[in-house]
């Protein structure tokens, strides 16, 4: 079962690497981002017991934020209101970086 684990362990570890090189990129994909991050929170539950729960409670709480401002900044109107979106948007990326990291911490830490 530990092996088991261990390569799904291995597994997430791939796929982050994978989102963060998205979550990165000079032009942002959403679309590849919240799928990628639903992926990754869908592994993240399979794993053995709690020791991920938190990580993918707030990765899904925030892949559903980034939806949201994601529909805002597709309707804003006005350039003010534009810029304001896309900053929210960057600042939800960001964390969601943060999250990858310490997922990554995690794992190495295991």
């Amino acid at each position: 079962m530990r092996r088991q684990f261990r390569g799904m362990e291995m597994d997430l570890r791939s796929q982050l690497l994978a989102w963060q090189v998205v979550l990165t990129a000079e032009a942002s994909d959403w679309t590849a981002i919240q799928q990628q991050g639903q992926a990754i929170a869908q592994t993240l539950a399979q794993t053995e017991g709690d020791r991920y729960l938190t990580y993918r409670l707030e990765i899904e709480k925030h892949l559903r934020l980034l939806q949201l401002d994601l529909s805002f900044w597709q309707r804003s109107r006005a350039s003010q209101s534009q810029h304001v979106r896309v900053a929210a948007l960057q600042q939800r990326q960001q964390t969601l970086i943060r999250y990858c990291e310490a997922v990554l911490t995690a794992i190495a830490q295991a």
